[in-house]
């Protein structure tokens, strides 16, 4: 099986800009939650933060045996959803970027630029689990 290919640091740090919020929910012991939890570890990124501060990373922990999931919101109000069992970190870190970059194409297109204040955030809806919020964290 080829490796997907990973997308370079500087992209991805121009190309957060474009995301909004990201939302992971997942039971800690569930067979299939490392995909997921590795996702949120590489998005929870001081130097991510530091390009988009209004863009905010939560993990949701979930006491039911239900499939790990994501959401993630742009700025253009497209959302992508899905189950992270069926992929490797690499291919949902990829995933996520593509959608960043469509969003960087179709601006680019329309004359359109990247207004700050509509990077905005939200918070997930936790179904009555303990929450995890992080803004930046990790290692300085």
């Amino acid at each position: 099986m080829q490796k997907a290919p990973r997308v370079p640091r500087a992209l991805a740090r121009e190309l957060i800009q474009y995301a909004k919020s990201l939302n992971i929910t997942v039971n800690y012991w569930h067979p299939k939650a490392t995909s997921g939890m590795e996702f949120f570890r590489q998005m929870n990124s001081p130097k991510l933060y530091k390009k988009n501060p209004k863009f905010e990373v939560n993990i949701n922990y979930v006491e039911t045996m239900e499939e790990p999931t994501l959401v993630a919101e742009f700025i253009d109000g497209t959302k992508w959803e899905t189950e992270t069992s069926n992929f490797q970190a690499v291919e949902l870190r990829n995933t996520f970027y593509q959608f960043t970059a469509k969003i960087e194409d179709d601006m680019e297109e329309s004359g359109g630029a990247i207004d700050s204040s509509s990077a905005g955030s939200t918070k997930g809806d936790s179904k009555g689990a303990v929450k995890g919020t992080a803004k930046g964290g990790g290692k300085k």
